[in-house]
């Protein structure tokens, strides 16, 4: 299957709307992808002059076994540029940037200084999927068949926010993008797929091999599910050390309103010319 920008514009969520931005999103861009996963998309459109008149900010979606795409209005954009969502920022990370309309290619080419113009907005949306990735693993029916993709998000997110204060510290030039991607045979990345498959390590009770969770006795997995919640509390009291580093870094406002004008201005250019 070749998903290109033909293959998003025929969809009827489009009806009919020019397609301004597509992008991969999702485990691929972290390096967590599974022969399980599907593939994730976000597609932004040009809203149409009924769109306009209505005030109808588009939304809907698509969904199979295999793919999820998100269709939005391009409007969105510019509203997510003074939140610091990264999941706004991680889709111009992406790994296949299917098509992104020249018009827009600005936000692609300044995404780093975008990811450090409001870090303490980030920290905390950060901190906000940290703890709904954990409420939703603590919060299982039944603990021994929980969603441990939930432990794998929850703790991608603190290195995420870990190495992006070593990388801005050090002024490493692609702060973000070397935060966002987990490098293969990397510890953080072994630890992150085994949680997300259901692969148990490090425990004692039969040494450091790593085993499926699933072929484990009931003792031995009541013993890591304890080993997990003890972790990923390790991990968040690491994670809220660095709530000060972000929390007293400034926001660039003055560039935040001055990228916010430049989409309002390209977009209603496109729109006077479409």
């Amino acid at each position: 299957m070749t998903y290109d920008l033909e293959f998003f514009q025929n969809f009827e969520q489009t009806g009919g709307r020019q397609v301004l931005f597509v992008a991969q999103t999702g485990s691929v861009n972290y390096n967590l992808e599974t022969p399980q996963s599907d593939k994730d998309f976000q597609v932004f459109l040009l809203p149409t002059f009924e769109d306009l008149y209505s005030r109808n900010l588009m939304a809907s979606e698509y969904r199979s076994p295999e793919l999820d795409v998100k269709f939005n209005d391009v409007r969105h954009l510019e509203h997510q540029l003074h939140k610091s969502n990264p999941n706004f920022l991680d889709m111009l990370f992406s790994r296949n940037l299917v098509y992104v309309h020249p018009d827009l290619q600005f936000l692609v080419d300044e995404r780093e200084r975008l990811a450090a113009s409001n870090l303490s907005r980030l920290f905390y949306s950060c901190k906000g999927l940290f703890h709904d990735a954990e409420k939703r693993f603590l919060s299982s029916k039944d603990p021994l068949d929980g969603d441990f993709k939930q432990v794998s998000h929850a703790l991608r997110m603190t290195y995420l926010m870990r190495m992006f204060r070593v990388n801005l510290r050090s002024h490493k030039k692609d702060a973000y993008a070397d935060a966002l991607f987990l490098e293969s045979g990397s510890r953080y990345h072994h630890m992150l797929m085994d949680y997300k498959n259901r692969v148990a390590f490090k425990n004692e009770s039969w040494g450091h091999e790593r085993k499926p969770f699933d072929d484990l006795s009931d003792e031995q997995k009541k013993e890591y599910l304890a080993y997990m919640k003890h972790h990923l509390e390790y991990r968040k009291q690491q994670f809220l050390r660095a709530e000060k580093f972000y929390k007293e870094m400034p926001m660039d406002k003055v560039y935040l309103e001055e990228m916010q004008s430049r989409v309002k201005n390209r977009l209603k250019f496109m729109m006077q010319n479409h």
